[in-house]
């Protein structure tokens, strides 16, 4: 029960509501400090997922993971989206 005494219920997608794609889903990673390059190493490792874009408040460290780590887009604004 919720805090209004109502019961809850645990909502899920029917399987005719998921998408399937083919190749690897795109993923933008926040950040290029410490944590956010351990994120993109994963992701190398990771067939079904490729980084598609990196924001970082300092570009030039965006940038520079982007070219270490092969991703085709940065940005020093946390909300810019590509459609990829």
């Amino acid at each position: 029960q919720n805090t209004n005494g109502r019961a809850m219920t645990r909502r899920t997608a029917a399987p005719s509501a998921l998408v399937m794609r083919e190749g690897p889903i795109g993923v933008g990673v926040i950040g290029a400090g410490r944590i956010g390059v351990v994120h993109l190493e994963a992701l190398a490792s990771c067939p079904d997922a490729r980084p598609v874009i990196i924001s970082n408040p300092t570009v030039s460290k965006a940038e520079a993971a982007a070219k270490k780590f092969n991703v085709p887009n940065w940005t020093g604004d946390d909300i810019d989206r590509k459609s990829v």
